[in-house]
């Protein structure tokens, strides 16, 4: 775990069942709490908890462990006896599968995909902003204590876990953000001009299909219909 502002990565984030706009809300921590754990995996992350995934190198070689992604920093970690560590070796990562999810990694950006096809995917990123903690009178920050230990596994390396005291509040924002993934390259976020430049032919098609339909393409739902309709329409 990290610094107090990296540790309440997990107060805010949604659940599963809350897909689209953005959340606002505050939650209150007291001296000495594990966030992470007192929060839960399932407002921390971008699955709803810790699952077993095999994860695909770039040089073809392959690793199993039971894993997520983080909301606030975008890292992947997984779980090691009591500990949660942080996987060291990112960018030798290609993509990594869980028995439901697959999530493709593109120059330093993880993305839960939610469509694929050769040559296009739809991925979604799911983000946690905090404000600066809100101190009560008299708030002292503890030095930072780490746990950190060295994995058997050369790919991962741990996270820091920091104490703080008297009690804090702190601001929170979750959301949710879309990208056109290419089969190379950074995805782009899925506004409507990614998708005329990914469809060019469609280009008129996607401007009177958007606005038939009212489609808000911050919004898990639409954002998914304007791609497979896109898709339906180029074959």
């Amino acid at each position: 775990m990290k610094p107090f502002r990296y540790l309440c990565l997990s107060l805010a984030l949604i659940s599963e069942a809350t897909l689209c706009h953005a959340q606002k809300g505050s939650i209150e921590a007291s001296s000495r709490e594990d966030l992470l754990a007192k929060i839960g995996v399932a407002t921390a992350y971008s699955l709803p908890e810790f699952s077993e995934a095999y994860v695909f190198y770039k040089d073809g070689s392959m690793t199993k462990s039971t894993l997520n992604v983080c909301a606030f920093d975008n890292s992947v970690r997984f779980i090691n006896g009591r500990d949660t560590l942080k996987l060291r070796s990112i960018v030798n990562v290609d993509y990594m599968l869980t028995e439901n999810d697959k999530f493709l990694h593109r120059e330093g950006v993880v993305y839960r995909l939610l469509r694929e096809t050769p040559s296009l995917s739809l991925g979604e990123r799911k983000r946690l902003k905090l404000s600066e903690p809100k101190m009560e009178s008299g708030y002292g920050a503890l030095p930072p204590s780490s746990s950190a230990k060295t994995s058997s596994n050369d790919d991962f390396s741990t996270t820091d876990t920091h104490s703080y005291g008297y009690l804090v509040n702190v601001d929170y924002t979750v959301s949710y953000d879309y990208y056109l993934i290419g089969e190379k390259g950074k995805g782009v976020q899925a506004k409507r001009s990614a998708f005329e430049k990914a469809f060019p032919a469609l280009k008129d098609k996607i401007r009177s299909i958007i606005k038939l339909r009212r489609l808000n393409l911050d919004k898990r739902e639409d954002v998914i219909y304007l791609f497979d309709y896109c898709l339906n329409e180029s074959k």
